[in-house]
């Protein structure tokens, strides 16, 4: 009897635990909602506030270039914030490609000392040594800025979160037998939490609880991303060290992302459809600047109009993605019949909605995510144009 009462006890603590995790995820959804409503409305008034603050820029002396300069280098990094928050709380197609995971970690220092509170030190040590890895960009950060919290609410206030990186060689002893993974050369990226000298935490018992939640998630989410990553993963018992370690690939193999060359604009005619007032004129003015010839409609409908009113055809549309009565695709679909050939940037600042497929897989077609730099608007046109 005594036996089944402690199996009995056991599967309660199983179905409540189960519960908490449902309850948990349903949180975090709740959140995620809301990061990404206020994330859409953030890009959107930042998209007006960048190009407004672009324009200027061209047209002012040096010493007002510098403070407008500052202005961009602000409002770029409270974009990034913005991002990497919304980045935790959205689900994620994962995307492996070559990456600086010394730059990564780099990237969300900053961010990293944030979040974790003014009573935690971060220490980050980075081998010069390490070389380019294959992983998705937004899995690592997000297992980065997930073990680092767990960390720092595992170990209590006055300690320290350690992040390091370094070259090492895995033997075949080191490696599971049945793992993909060979030996060679690894890139490895540890993260531990040490305690103050002197100083233990312990939780009470409901934060115990929430902390063996938060362990599950945490694991569960490395080890998905470890996989991916074609690396392997070492979590310690007590759940306060955390090692991953990374095919090592030559630097060579991240993709060069230096400035195409640009083509003459000449002779080229432009369409803008945005029913944004405060982003649709400041990109018009900055590419008639760039020698574009810039046609504005506000909407799907006066768009058709002043394509067929207009006497040469177009050659490129720059297009908002969701517009009210006729979308952003429909806009697309309906000038290219009126103008075979026609070359497309879509637009969107509407981070609930997932961009369909038909949009990035077009040959001729680009997407820009609001906020975007309009340096970076005309970039993408000339990129078009010169195919």
């Amino acid at each position: 009897m005594a036996h089944a009462g402690t199996k009995m006890a056991r599967c309660g603590s199983d179905a409540r635990d189960d519960l908490q995790t449902a309850l948990l995820a349903q949180k975090t959804a709740l959140i995620g909602e809301v990061a990404k409503a206020v994330a859409n409305e953030f890009n959107n008034t930042m998209m007006a506030v960048t190009s407004g603050v672009e324009l200027e820029l061209k047209k002012a002396d040096l010493p007002q270039k510098r403070n407008l300069e500052q202005v961009l280098s602000n409002a770029a990094r409270a974009t990034s914030l913005i991002q990497k928050l919304l980045q935790l709380s959205r689900k994620h197609e994962a995307s492996v490609q070559p990456l600086s995971l010394n730059s990564v970690i780099t990237g969300i220092g900053g961010l990293l000392r944030s979040i974790i509170g003014e009573n935690l030190d971060v220490a980050i040590s980075l081998d010069s040594n390490v070389q380019s890895i294959r992983a998705d960009y937004v899995e690592l950060e997000q297992f980065v800025l997930g073990a680092a919290i767990h960390l720092g609410n595992t170990i209590g206030t006055n300690g320290t979160v350690n992040i390091s990186t370094e070259l090492v060689e895995l033997d075949k002893n080191l490696i599971d037998k049945n793992s993909e993974p060979s030996p060679g050369k690894y890139a490895m990226l540890a993260l531990n939490g040490l305690e103050a000298v002197g100083e233990r935490h312990a939780p009470d018992a409901g934060q115990s609880t929430e902390r063996k939640l938060e362990e599950k998630l945490v694991r569960a989410a490395g080890s998905e991303f470890a996989k991916n990553a074609c690396g392997l993963i070492r979590i310690s018992d007590s759940g306060t060290s955390f090692t991953v370690y990374f095919p090592a690939i030559d630097a060579g193999e991240i993709q060069d992302r230096s400035t195409p060359a640009k083509s003459s604009p000449s002779a080229k005619t432009l369409l803008i459809v945005e029913d944004d007032d405060s982003v649709r004129v400041p990109a018009a003015e900055f590419l008639k600047m760039e020698g574009f010839k810039v046609l504005q409609a506000r909407t799907g409908a006066e768009a058709v109009h002043v394509a067929l009113q207009n006497r040469s055809p177009l050659d490129l549309l720059v297009t908002d993605v969701v517009m009210p009565a006729m979308s952003g695709p429909e806009v697309a679909d309906r000038l290219g019949e009126i103008c075979p050939g026609l070359k497309i940037v879509y637009i969107s600042g509407d981070t609930n909605k997932v961009l369909p497929a038909s949009l990035t897989d077009r040959l001729q077609s680009a997407v820009l995510q609001k906020p975007f730099r309009l340096n970076r608007l005309n970039d993408r046109i000339r990129d078009l144009i010169g195919k």
